[in-house]
């Protein structure tokens, strides 16, 4: 007896459906990869900028913190500005590797609750700028991160030792 189908088809290949399917498939997981991809980026980059503006205002804080209680309000000079290159690194001057600019303010340290107004506490204000090039890096339009440490000045107590 003889086949009703002299050739039947073989099932080798895929049909264009399926093929038609899966590039759908691929495609969509392509998108939703690049569309993650922009954010991450995005996101180290301002984790990069957050860890540069602090180690500057680490950097900063601690320069003057070695400085006397009475050299603190000669030494700062309010509203000087220093820049420092991509790393966080300070330079001389602006020039074109200025990435971060960082401007110090010292003021009286408000008045703690439950605590008396004191001569020997003042706040050194840190206001770090991540628009160094730029020709006001403070101006209103551009984000400025502010930091703050607290200084305290130690008097100095006579020492009773018993040898004497």
């Amino acid at each position: 007896m003889r086949d009703p189908i002299p050739n039947p088809p073989s099932r080798c290949g895929l049909t264009l459906i399926e093929v038609a399917l899966s590039l759908a498939i691929a495609a969509m997981v392509l998108t939703i990869l690049a569309g993650t991809l922009g954010s991450t980026v995005e996101f180290a980059a301002e984790g990069f900028d957050r860890f540069a503006m602090a180690r500057i205002s680490q950097t900063l804080s601690d320069e003057n913190r070695m400085l006397d209680w009475n050299q603190l309000g000669t030494e700062i000079q309010d509203g000087e500005i220093f820049f420092f290159d991509e790393r966080g690194r300070r330079l001389d001057s602006k020039s074109e590797e200025a990435v971060y600019a960082a401007r110090l303010r010292l003021v009286d340290s408000p008045v703690l609750p439950g605590s008396v107004e004191s001569d020997h506490l003042k706040r050194l204000m840190i206001e770090v700028s991540a628009r160094g090039r730029a020709e006001d890096p403070f101006a209103a339009l551009h984000p400025v991160r502010r930091f703050a440490s607290l200084y305290t000045r130690m008097e100095s107590v006579p020492s009773t030792s018993k040898g004497e």
